[in-house]
């Protein structure tokens, strides 16, 4: 081939990139393979697209990948003839380098040159015979991979012009089209910013500290990106406020309620349900109610009733006689009367005072008048002093 020829046909390749962008072709049309190999091998994803290859007359496309990750990568390159027909298969390990090293290189080519040295030669598959305006596309089963082209005068070595007169080999370099995007590029990490570097390889840069995320474990909440690291935030609250579950929380999940054998729950009352409406009283399960607070001049329990607001009532006096066994005494709590058997006494009291009578000997008694036990026999008796009243104790 004259050097002429090269530059001729090299100029014709750099032609196929518009007409085959204009018309779809088989690098989009056609489903992108799945390696195969003794590791069980892997579906491919698109790396780069090459608008112009070349396999015609003396020249080929070398295509020189790296492997720029951190594991082994399975990388192809699949060709296409003007008409869109496939010329290789990549899971017949047509056109595939296997389990290519973090950081290896290696060398694609749709045949043998002198000049380069391919480590993968492409056998053309019929019903293609030849690539005089092909298009390609580079796969990989990760997008950890960096590639150039490079369409090749397959004939002449490359040797020291000084001392040889053999013309040089004619190398151009091939456009490529990296399919690197960050939607292709997602890892589905929300505290990695996803890319593509200069070299159209997926980027994975820690996203901002206190990006939300979510770290999987429904037992925490408010979850954001620390260093590039999705961490828990505080424990989910999982207090259902019903004393008779217990009450945890599972990971996967979330807050789980279990019922407690044999457990009741309690209604507790309300402070209207007992016609209260000041200071506190017992809620029947074990707790207390706040009832409020009177206005003046109301006061809680002033009309003698207790946890109801009145006003005030006056001082009124009890009369009490004792009358039965002697050498008996009845007495009144709050303290004020103190009456022996045979003896009438008087005491003044603030109205709505509770007060209680009982014989000091615990004896029985018979009691009639403003507290009565209709003819029984009581230890004692008790009423609230509303107003100016008598009774009497018949001790037994």
């Amino acid at each position: 081939m004259t050097l002429r020829r090269a530059f001729c046909l090299l100029a014709t390749v750099g032609l196929v990139a518009g007409p085959a962008t204009r018309v779809r072709g088989g690098v989009t049309d056609t489903p992108l393979p799945t390696f195969s190999n003794q590791g069980g091998g892997g579906a491919a994803r698109l790396v780069a697209v090459l608008p112009a290859v070349v396999k015609n007359h003396n020249l080929q496309t070398d295509v020189v990948c790296t492997n720029v990750g951190s594991t082994p990568v399975d990388v192809g390159l699949e060709v296409f003839d003007q008409a869109g027909q496939r010329g290789n298969t990549i899971a017949a390990g047509n056109g595939a380098a296997l389990n290519v090293p973090a950081g290896g290189t290696v060398t694609i080519g749709t045949g043998t040159t002198v000049a380069l040295h391919e480590d993968v030669a492409i056998v053309l598959e019929a019903p293609v015979t030849r690539l005089a305006q092909g298009t390609a596309r580079i796969v990989a089963t990760e997008l950890q991979v960096a590639c150039v082209a490079y369409a090749v005068d397959k004939l002449h070595a490359i040797k020291d012009p000084r001392r040889s007169p053999e013309q040089p080999p004619t190398i151009a370099v091939l456009p490529i089209r990296s399919a690197c995007s960050p939607a292709a590029c997602s890892d589905g990490d929300p505290c990695t910013i996803d890319g593509c570097d200069h070299a159209g390889v997926c980027t994975h840069t820690a996203a901002p500290d206190g990006t939300a995320c979510n770290d999987g474990n429904a037992c925490t909440t408010a979850d954001v990106c620390t260093a590039g690291t999705c961490v828990g935030g505080p424990a989910l609250n999982c207090n259902d406020g019903n004393p008779c579950t217990t009450d945890t929380c599972a990971p996967a999940t979330g807050c789980v309620h279990t019922p407690i054998p044999g457990c009741a729950i309690c209604t507790p009352t309300t402070c209207a349900a007992q016609g209260k409406n000041c200071g506190t009283i017992p809620d029947g399960c074990g707790g207390t109610l706040t009832c409020g607070v009177c206005t003046a001049p109301q006061t809680c329990g002033g009309a003698g009733v207790a946890n109801v607001c009145a006003i005030p009532l006056p001082a009124a006096t009890l009369t009490l006689t004792a009358t039965g066994r002697g050498a008996e005494t009845i007495s009144s709590t709050p303290a004020g009367l103190s009456v022996p058997v045979g003896t009438t006494g008087s005491a003044s009291f603030p109205g709505g005072t509770r007060i209680s009578l009982r014989d000091i000997n615990g004896r029985s008694v018979i009691w009639s008048g403003v507290c009565s036990s209709a003819g029984n026999k009581t230890p004692s008796c008790t009423f609230t002093l509303t107003a100016n009243v008598s009774e009497t104790a018949n001790v037994q």
